[in-house]
């Protein structure tokens, strides 16, 4: 079930960011595939975490919740690189 819904989200994920950049010029694309692409990518780092919970569950109390938490911060950090600037992009 896990290895489905990371794959899911990945498959997605590829799908919309795809259709994001190739729709660029149109802002209500840009929304609506910049909103899949998010819902795809949370969806992927669910089942990543669910994947690797026997590895977490190993480490201590406090970074068994940290590190799955952080991980999935970091990727939305650098997800919204690519998907929130290309909005707010001057076209010239």
């Amino acid at each position: 079930m896990e290895w489905i819904l990371f794959l899911m989200g990945i498959v997605l994920f590829v799908f919309a960011f795809r259709l994001f950049r190739k729709n660029n010029k149109d802002k209500n694309s840009l929304r609506l595939y910049g909103l899949l692409s998010y819902i795809s990518l949370a969806i992927a780092i669910i089942g990543m975490t669910l994947i690797m919970k026997p590895i977490y569950m190993r480490l201590p109390n406090d970074l068994a919740s940290l590190i799955p938490s952080a991980i999935g911060v970091t990727i939305i950090i650098i997800a919204s690189h690519f998907l929130i600037k290309p909005g707010f992009d001057e076209k010239k």
